[in-house]
């Protein structure tokens, strides 16, 4: 399976490009995209779950072209936005069974076999018939999540899927999509690294718009080699820093800050070279984008 993406631009009213000739080939495994506010993931999610017209550029599913067989992508899309509406006084279960039936579920046997499984999947069998309006956030979430995974979609599309989930719940959600990406491709959308780079086959970073990279995690992650540096430093030594370089992380031990710091040169006559971590690669590449000097 193959979705390529060309060219892709979108501009609102009063001239607001919020996708800039956007290129990407994506194939089976786990997609994660990621980028700072505003930096244009939730547009390319939604133009990917045809919700959106593109103004300029071309989807295409093994080699079919999505604008004139738009049904065809559709048919083979779960979609998950970051705010998704349920009726409150609905139960999961029929819920599920409703929106089964609008994806062409109509068996009654084969619908009550997929609801059945999604809701074993996402932990929420036990709640099935408390009416929507009793879940908590993170229980919405999880059936949004279950909603996406009905009929078993070829494209999986997550927009901020771990938003509101507990650790035990974001930990089994990362298991279950792992095994969704050995069949199928899983795009998840987010602005937090840690969300995505438990099994990201490819990368992709968005700023402002502009598709910033697109590849492996550890190729984004070399972007900060020889830039990393770890410091001993006092509260007030810590005041210095911040003004100084930029700050990647603080960890406090022993009374004292270990502060690890992005620069092109080494920082303080302390400093030690610390090796690279994805995160950091995602920060260097930001920066050096647009000219802040690091």
């Amino acid at each position: 399976m193959l979705l390529q993406i060309t060219n892709l631009m979108k501009r609102y009213k009063g001239n607001i490009t919020a996708l800039h000739g956007v290129s990407c080939s994506l194939s089976k495994g786990i997609v994660g995209i990621i980028g700072p506010n505003a930096a244009g993931k939730t547009t390319l999610l939604k133009i990917l779950a045809s919700l959106e017209e593109p103004t300029v550029g071309e989807i295409s599913l093994d080699g079919l072209s999505i604008g004139k067989n738009k049904q065809i992508l559709r048919s083979s899309i779960g979609y998950l936005p970051q705010e998704f509406g349920f009726h409150k006084c609905i139960t999961g279960e029929a819920m599920l069974d409703y929106i089964a039936v609008l994806r062409g579920i109509y068996d009654k046997k084969i619908r009550q076999h997929a609801v059945d499984e999604v809701l074993e999947s996402v932990h929420l069998k036990g709640v099935r018939q408390l009416n929507i309006g009793e879940y908590s956030f993170g229980m919405k979430r999880r059936l949004g999540i279950a909603q996406a995974l009905l009929g078993k979609p070829r494209i999986l599309i997550l927009d901020e899927p771990m938003e509101g989930l507990d650790p035990g719940e974001s930990i089994r959600l990362r298991g279950l999509l792992g095994e969704v990406a050995n069949e199928s491709l899983v795009i998840i959308a987010t602005h937090s690294l840690t969300n995505i780079e438990f099994a990201c086959n490819t990368l992709l970073v968005l700023r402002q718009g502009h598709m910033l990279y697109e590849g492996v995690p550890e190729k984004l992650t070399e972007l900060a080699d020889g830039l990393v540096w770890q410091i001993n430093a006092d509260f007030q030594q810590l005041e210095q820093l911040k003004t100084a370089f930029k700050i990647v992380g603080v960890q406090q031990k022993d009374g004292q800050a270990i502060v690890r710091v992005l620069s092109s040169q080494k920082p303080s006559g302390n400093a030690v070279a610390a090796k690279a971590r994805l995160e950091e690669g995602y920060l260097a590449l930001l920066n050096s984008e647009y000219g802040v000097n690091i």
